[in-house]
């Protein structure tokens, strides 16, 4: 909820309010703002608006995969990069699973020291955007659907309530395989923030 009272602050002070896309209720008469946040209340989404917004989970894996289908870089498992040898390598001396490619890609639990990087340190996918395997797990619009995608639906924006939304994109706490491009988190409800939980905003143009 605060990633998103963001997009609108950020809307009002680039763009115009009346190009905010969040809004209190489904009619969209009132921007949503921080009290809303602080009180819970569940944002309205208006998708005419062109404002700053969080991503859908389709939209995120879209940009993570590098966007072009028929590219190779389309099918790797993590952003920008496939796994070393095809397979993640398990550690048995620290217990984790470790992967030489992603090192230049992304931080995670085998080379972040604990700790988290400043954006941009490593290598962009094909898209020229950054971290977007592993570095924080990336909020998300969409409430958490599990049967998403066991749907024929071109561009889906997952369920229409629930009590989690959808993280993506693994962090620096974890290990390799949650940076995956296709790995999805949804054991989070939007009020609570964590260390390692963040955003990645856009626009519809």
């Amino acid at each position: 909820f605060d990633a998103i009272v963001f997009c609108n602050l950020l809307t009002k002070r680039i763009m115009d309010i009346e190009d905010c896309v969040y809004y209190t209720d489904s009619s969209c008469k009132r921007v949503y703002t921080g009290e809303d946040a602080k009180r819970g209340i569940k944002p309205a989404f208006n998708k005419k608006k062109k404002g700053y917004r969080l991503p859908t989970e389709a939209e995120w894996e879209f940009a993570a995969r590098g966007g072009i289908v028929q590219n190779e870089s389309w099918f790797y498992p993590f952003s920008g990069t496939r796994s070393a040898d095809n397979h993640l390598v398990y550690d048995s001396r620290q217990h984790v699973f470790t992967d030489s490619n992603l090192d230049n890609y992304g931080w995670y639990k085998g080379n972040s020291n604990g700790v988290t990087h400043e954006v941009g340190k490593k290598l962009p996918n094909r898209l020229g955007l950054y971290d977007m395997s592993g570095g924080i797990w990336e909020w998300l619009f969409d409430w958490y659907d599990a049967t998403v995608y066991e749907e024929n639906v071109t561009n889906p924006s997952g369920a229409r309530e629930g009590t989690d939304r959808v993280l993506r994109g693994g962090s620096w706490a974890d290990e390799a395989y949650e940076s995956c491009v296709t790995r999805r988190f949804h054991n989070a409800h939007p009020y609570i923030p964590h260390y390692f939980f963040g955003f990645r905003y856009c626009r519809s143009l």
